[in-house]
């Protein structure tokens, strides 16, 4: 069937690059098997040679395959993909999924920082732009993690005063957005420069 169709753009979302980290990722419905993965991205790697699409693999970044920055950016240049890596969200800011996947130590902060570096390397010259600013953002990121919520007590108390927050009345929350929107932005132009 993909034959037959036009394809513009086959977006894969992997989260790992061994079969260690993708087994104790993807643990809903336990229907994929790594080997049929990677034999499942040969045949797009195939198919985007004969079809010339976009072809990218995601992975987001947590503390179960954090060391595995470079290892993906290799997979995925290897299938002939743009590799796109991003920091795990915490969707409902729990403290349990921060604990599980959002806790690094100082040596894995240096490590994924060395990684970053040695991808961004190898991606440079390749012409896969996102990938670069992926990366580029995702270091950007890791450092902010470092300095806030990689603190669990920094993060629940962060959360909590979210949750004040929330039940102000509006005319109270909207000077105060304002504040927090200015201190971002200034901590922002000042990580760039």
């Amino acid at each position: 069937m993909l034959e037959r169709l036009p394809i513009k753009t086959m977006a894969v979302s992997l989260d790992a690059a061994n079969a260690t980290s993708f087994d104790a990722l993807r643990v809903r419905g336990k229907n994929a098997h790594w080997s049929q993965v990677m034999l499942n991205l040969d045949k797009l790697s195939d198919l985007k040679r004969r079809k010339n699409f976009a072809f990218t693999i995601s992975m987001t970044l947590n503390s179960v395959n954090a060391l595995e920055i470079e290892d993906f950016v290799d997979l995925a240049l290897q299938k002939g993909a743009e590799p796109l890596i991003m920091l795990v969200a915490n969707p409902y800011e729990t403290s349990d999924f921060q604990r599980k996947f959002l806790l690094f130590t100082p040596p894995q902060f240096d490590q994924m920082e060395k990684q970053i570096n040695h991808s961004l390397a190898k991606i440079k010259g390749k012409g896969l732009s996102d990938a670069e600013i992926y990366l580029e953002q995702l270091r950007v990121r890791l450092r902010k993690h470092r300095a806030t919520d990689n603190d669990l007590i920094r993060y629940r108390t962060k959360r909590a005063a979210r949750k004040v927050f929330r039940r102000l009345p509006e005319h109270i929350q909207d000077p105060l957005k304002r504040v927090v929107q200015k201190h971002r932005r200034d901590t922002a132009e000042k990580d760039q420069n």
